[in-house]
C-alpha cells in the first residue's frame, strides 16, 4: 500500500515508500517453544517494504493492542483513487484547504478460532463489522451494531442473508473486497452524465462520525468498492452475491471553474 506525508491533528505520517501489510490471521508457535500462548486467530499487524524484513506496528499510545478482534479469513484492500493508488477516493475542490489524503487500508469480517489456556472455540464465530486505517497503527470502526444470535443487527448491509425467508445478520468470511470505477446515477435522473458532482461525504468512526468533506466525482467513473461472495457463519449459507457501496449523500452538480 503506498503512503504519502499529511498531518492528523497529533501525528505526522511522511514515507514515500510502498508497503506490504499483514494483518490478523491464524497462528501459533510450536507447543514446545515457549514462546507458545496457544493456536488461535490474532489481531497484530505487519508491513515491510521488500517482503524480507518485518515491522511489527503498534497500536497508538495508551492502547495495549488494535480495536479490532483477533480474525482469520477476513477480507482487507486498499482503497483508493482509480487513477492514482497513493491517494484516497475523496478529492478536494480546488478552493478547499483540506488536505488530499493517502489511501485507506480497509478490513471486514472475518472469525475468531481457536484456543489460549482453558478456553477453546472450535466453531467460527463471525464477524459483522468494517475498519480502517491510514498507517495500519490507528485504526476506525464504520459499522454500528448491536445484539447476538438472532437478534445480530449491523448497519453493514453485506451482512444480511436470507435463512428460512427472513432476512438476518450474519458474520461473514472468505469474502473478496476490490475497488472499480462503474457508471452510478448519483443525482438520480435516470442518466449517466458526464458532468462532475459536488459530494459531501461524511464518515469517520463511530465516535466522530459526522465529520465531513467535500469530493468530486463523475457519474461515468464512481469509485466503487465491492464485496464478493463469502460464507456466513452459524446457520448461514454459502453466497454469492455482491454488494457494491454508494458515496456521498447531500450532492449538487458543480461549475467547472469550481470543481
Amino acid at each position: 500500500m503506498p503512503t504519502v506525508e499529511y498531518e492528523n491533528e497529533n501525528e505526522t505520517i511522511s514515507v514515500d515508500t510502498e508497503y506490504i501489510y499483514v494483518i490478523g490471521g491464524f497462528a501459533g508457535w510450536p507447543l514446545e517453544d515457549e514462546r507458545w500462548n496457544g493456536d488461535r486467530t490474532r489481531n497484530d499487524v505487519w508491513r515491510s517494504a521488500d517482503g524480507r524484513k518485518w515491522e511489527l506496528i503498534m497500536p497508538p499510545a495508551g492502547q495495549t493492542t488494535m480495536p479490532f478482534v483477533g480474525r482469520a479469513w477476513h477480507a482487507c484492500h486498499t482503497w483508493h483513487d482509480p487513477s492514482d493508488k497513493s491517494r484516497g477516493v475523496r478529492r478536494p475542490l480546488v478552493n478547499d484547504e483540506a488536505n488530499e489524503m493517502p489511501a485507506k487500508i480497509l478490513l471486514s469480517g472475518g472469525g475468531y478460532l481457536g484456543s489460549k489456556g482453558n478456553h477453546a472455540v472450535y466453531t467460527l464465530e463471525g464477524y459483522v463489522d468494517m475498519y480502517w486505517s491510514y498507517d495500519g497503527s490507528t485504526w476506525h470502526r464504520i459499522n454500528y451494531e448491536e445484539g447476538k444470535e438472532e437478534s445480530l443487527y449491523s448497519t453493514n448491509e453485506w451482512t444480511s442473508t436470507l435463512i428460512g425467508g427472513k432476512y438476518v445478520h450474519r458474520g461473514k468470511w472468505g469474502h473478496s473486497l476490490e475497488s472499480l470505477p462503474i457508471d452510478q446515477d448519483l443525482d438520480l435522473d435516470g442518466s449517466i452524465a458526464n458532468d462532475t458532482v459536488a459530494l459531501e461525504f461524511c464518515s469517520g468512526s463511530q465516535e466522530d462520525i459526522v465529520k465531513c468533506t467535500v469530493g468530486v466525482a463523475n457519474e461515468s467513473g464512481v469509485p466503487s468498492l465491492f464485496l464478493i461472495g463469502g460464507d456466513t457463519t452459524e446457520d448461514g449459507p454459502l453466497v454469492n452475491d455482491v454488494f457494491i457501496s454508494r458515496p456521498g449523500s447531500k450532492f449538487q452538480v458543480c461549475e467547472k471553474k469550481n470543481c
